[in-house]
């Protein structure tokens, strides 16, 4: 699936400008009028495309939900303060992401494990994985 479709980065300005003049925002409040396909479900308008682009670039973080909708605020507003200008070692990002996609998908291959946040690469989710084996970790043939 192409997510990133033609069009979103044309909505920057207007969905920034959206969120700074009326807060926190879902996408059913952007993109009245925007033209979608008939491709289902997960046929984003440009706008809610947009949304998501800058919640997982960091501009974005996600405040809460209704229902199953994200609703959108500017990271400042919700990550704490505290938290600000952290920038966590190559290997604490390998065991966070590994940590919290196993504990999530309770069993997975390596190549699984490193798919589910696509932060880190295979081959150091499986040097990690190896390392953990036998401190809670286990390995099983299927």
């Amino acid at each position: 699936m192409k997510w990133r479709r033609d069009g979103f980065a044309d909505k920057f300005n207007d969905v920034l400008n959206h969120i700074a003049n009326n807060g926190p925002t879902m996408a059913g409040d952007l993109g009245e009028g925007e033209a979608k396909s008939n491709q289902g479900r997960w046929d984003w308008h440009p706008s809610k495309t947009t949304l998501e682009y800058l919640w997982w670039t960091g501009a974005l973080a996600i405040k809460g939900r209704r229902g199953f909708q994200k609703v959108f605020d500017w990271a400042e507003n919700v990550i704490p303060v505290h938290i600000h200008g952290i920038d966590p070692t190559h290997e604490a990002t390998v065991d966070w992401a590994g940590a919290s996609a196993l504990d999530r998908l309770d069993f997975a291959t390596s190549g699984e494990i490193a798919a589910f946040w696509n932060t880190i690469r295979p081959a150091d989710t499986k040097a990690w994985a190896t390392a953990q084996l036998g401190d809670g970790l286990i390995e099983v043939d299927v």
